[in-house]
């Protein structure tokens, strides 16, 4: 035990921490009942207070390019100020509406990895769709006759959670496997579930200086379950698309639910892009992460 002591402290002495990369989907003044959805919200005060406690600890608010071009490749001792990038996944309104106006009044760098189908409206987000139908129904029915009663609140976000579970242990993209098990609910898939950025805003928030777009691809697959023509032209057909858009380079990529193969992120690093991130993995040390997997600390805002 001392023995593995004496190697961790070795191995952050020569690795230290160079700062943080913070995964973030949502900011909502009204949050999900389903704690599977809440997790991908956070409130603005919540945003606020975090932003405020890491600049009064002397933390550096950067750019995801301030990230790969200066800070990861730099030798940064313990006790010297370390990076924080704040970054959203997928391309929600409430970034504009809500973090946006927070991040301009403290000055603040931020990157949004962004679904392009999101903003053209086009994609199904299935697990907004399963929120109003298990709310709506005391019975929810699948396309096979699975019946899962939930007539009040604790067993709604019992069987919310069950529903969760079935989607993603099946083979297929979500979606995919969304539209197959609920068919019975066929009209509430048109539904307008949220809000999405329009190319308006997201040019908006770009021409501050304070944001910066990078891809998180076209309609958000499991990237590893797609054959390799599939998962090239979700790559880059996102990152042609935003570019003809805002008529700059897309330099940045992250991975729809942080699944990662050596395949998608080769895929990945041809298609042009200089970083990859994941959802999950933690603070960024020197010298340690491959730029193509980088790690993020995925911000939860607790119950109060």
């Amino acid at each position: 035990m001392l023995i593995k002591k004496i190697k961790r402290r070795i191995y952050n002495l020569f690795h230290p921490i160079q700062g943080e990369l913070w995964c973030l989907h949502r900011v909502l003044n009204e949050k999900s009942v389903f704690d599977e959805n809440k997790d991908l919200e956070i409130s603005p005060d919540y945003l606020e207070t975090k932003i405020k406690h890491y600049k009064a600890n002397n933390f550096d608010f950067i750019s995801i390019d301030d990230v790969y071009s200066k800070r990861l490749s730099e030798f940064r001792y313990c006790w010297q100020k370390k990076f924080i990038n704040i970054t959203f996944d997928d391309g929600f309104e409430d970034i504009y509406n809500n973090a946006y106006p927070i991040l301009k009044k403290y000055n603040i760098p931020f990157t949004i990895y962004l679904s392009t189908d999101f903003v053209d409206r086009k994609p199904l987000i299935w697990w907004l769709v399963l929120e109003r139908i298990v709310l709506t129904k005391e019975n929810v029915v699948l396309s096979s006759g699975v019946i899962y009663t939930c007539p009040d609140i604790i067993s709604k976000r019992s069987v919310f959670k069950q529903l969760c579970d079935l989607i993603y242990n099946e083979p297929d993209n979500p979606a995919d496997t969304f539209r197959r098990l609920f068919s019975n609910y066929v009209s509430y898939f048109e539904e307008k579930t949220a809000n999405t950025l329009t190319w308006e805003q997201i040019l908006e928030m770009c021409d501050s200086g304070f944001c910066t777009i990078g891809s998180h691809t076209v309609t958000h697959p499991v990237l590893t379950r797609q054959q390799e023509n599939e998962v090239r032209r979700e790559i880059e057909e996102s990152k042609r698309i935003i570019e003809k858009k805002l008529q700059q380079e897309v330099l940045h990529f992250s991975y729809p639910y942080s699944f990662w193969n050596e395949q998608v992120q080769d895929i990945v690093l041809e298609s042009g892009y200089k970083t990859a991130a994941m959802g999950y993995g933690g603070s960024c040390r020197y010298n340690k992460d491959n730029v193509y997997k980088l790690p993020r600390v995925y911000l939860v805002e607790e119950s109060t």
